[in-house]
């Protein structure tokens, strides 16, 4: 089996000729996963359309995560009073710091391919990247799994 990963961010314009170019030099059982940054363009739409005309394709919504990491009040649910100033995953507003960047992109990437298939939900998970220059608190990583589920969830229903 061969696992092809491609990224893309506002790429409406070349992906599809992309993805058609690898399609043919693909086997069967052969993946081609797509992963899809934040864009202002159709990019998203047009990965998810092309992942239902070939089940070898596998979208992962790190742009949608993101997102969703942006609006942090949304990923708070229980986490803080409401009367309280969001937790805010960003370092700025709107740019992820390196430690959740990082982490968010891993546990959606795990949400999407692992998870199926080795039968272990990223909710038991429990990896805070310790002793790495990436760590993260236990409530940062879980915030940051809740998000790459929703993430996942939301991928998946489409």
């Amino acid at each position: 089996m061969v696992s092809v990963a491609l990224a893309a961010c506002n790429g409406e314009k070349y992906l599809e000729a992309q993805v058609r170019s690898i399609l043919p030099e693909l086997a069967a059982g052969d993946e081609l996963i797509l992963s899809v940054n934040p864009s202002a363009d159709g990019t998203l739409a047009l990965a998810r359309r092309l992942a239902q005309e070939d089940r070898r394709i596998t979208v992962i919504p790190c742009g949608e995560a993101i997102q969703l990491a942006r609006a942090s009040r949304l990923n708070n649910v229980g986490e803080v009073p409401a009367d309280t100033r969001a937790y805010d995953l960003t370092r700025d507003g709107y740019h992820l710091s390196r430690q959740f960047g990082r982490y968010l992109a891993a546990c959606t990437w795990f949400e999407m391919l692992v998870a199926p298939t080795v039968g272990v939900p990223l909710s038991k998970a429990h990896s805070t990247l310790r002793d790495t220059e990436y760590s993260l608190s236990p409530k940062d990583a879980r915030l940051c799994r809740r998000i790459a589920v929703k993430a996942c969830k939301a991928q998946r229903a489409k």
